[in-house]
């Protein structure tokens, strides 16, 4: 049909959630969105000039629905909607040049819905090798936590960015081996919004106070961080849901540095690469 191998598979959805993501929160506009769904359809069609509304890549993109996300022919998410009817609708936003009140919204809305359905499909393309593991769909490069870091700065860096968990960068070490620490939203939360053990400044409310602490002053206060479970970035995308399960999702995704003179590598010595979520595995 195409170029949509497995590897190309996994690199657009990667590039179409983070799209998805990024009009979702309001830091982007649709257009940006038609344009990754344009990419798939371009390598999809195998065409690099293939445009949405033309017949030929209709028809691609319905076989893509077929195969990997086949629910979505008779209700794609909009009511009952189905996939055939949802995409014109998409073509017919994306060609039309003026867009203002309900229309503007209601496009977005039906963008949104056939990209949701995109994930999928590409999900169920990019497995065709049978090879797809959390390396695939993590978020690569995590933000994270520094002690150093003012609670005024991690919280900016949560409203800004949308995030709900934080890994801790320099993690905690015990017995011998390295466990990942966390800082949920929730936790945060709550900790701005309690008194606690925290010692304030004369005419200082609590939590102006707090938000000058630095992040290991604030544990020392009760700021709560959570232990992380952890897999290597070889572990299958299948094998997430059965290991771990008390420890649960966000799942931080580890890479064992090169072996050297036949020596096993330390578990302290291996490197955090990624973050998976629940919203990755959808």
């Amino acid at each position: 049909m195409g170029q949509l191998t497995p590897p190309a598979a996994r690199a657009l959805r990667a590039d179409l959630r983070e799209a998805l993501t990024e009009v979702a929160s309001g830091r982007a506009g649709v257009s940006s969105l038609l344009h990754q769904i344009e990419r798939v359809a371009k390598y999809q069609t195998g065409n690099h000039r293939a445009a949405l509304g033309n017949r030929k890549t209709q028809d691609a993109m319905q076989v893509l629905a077929k195969n990997h996300a086949s629910y979505a022919l008779d209700n794609a998410g909009l009511g009952g909607v189905g996939w055939d009817r949802l995409y014109c609708e998409v073509t017919k936003a994306r060609n039309d040049i003026m867009h203002t009140g309900t229309e503007a919204v209601l496009a977005e809305t039906r963008t949104k819905a056939l990209a949701a359905v995109l994930l999928d499909a590409l999900l169920g393309a990019a497995q065709e090798d049978g090879m797809t593991t959390i390396a695939h769909v993590m978020v690569e490069h995590p933000v994270c936590v520094h002690r150093w870091q003012t609670i005024a700065d991690v919280r900016r860096t949560m409203l800004v960015s949308d995030f709900s968990v934080l890994p801790l960068a320099d993690g905690a070490k015990g017995n011998g081996r390295r466990a990942w620490l966390v800082l949920t939203a929730d936790d945060l939360a709550h900790w701005l919004g309690t008194d606690g053990r925290c010692n304030v400044e004369k005419g200082k409310k609590v939590r102006e106070a707090k938000m000058d602490m630095n992040v290991e002053d604030a544990e020392k206060c009760g700021l709560r961080f959570r232990c992380a479970r952890t897999e290597p970035e070889c572990t299958r995308v299948e094998e997430v849901w059965n290991a771990c399960e008390t420890l649960g999702l966000p799942l931080l995704v580890t890479r064992e540095p090169a072996r050297g003179e036949g020596k096993e590598p330390k578990i302290a010595a291996m490197h955090l690469v990624g973050i998976v979520t629940s919203f990755d595995l959808l």
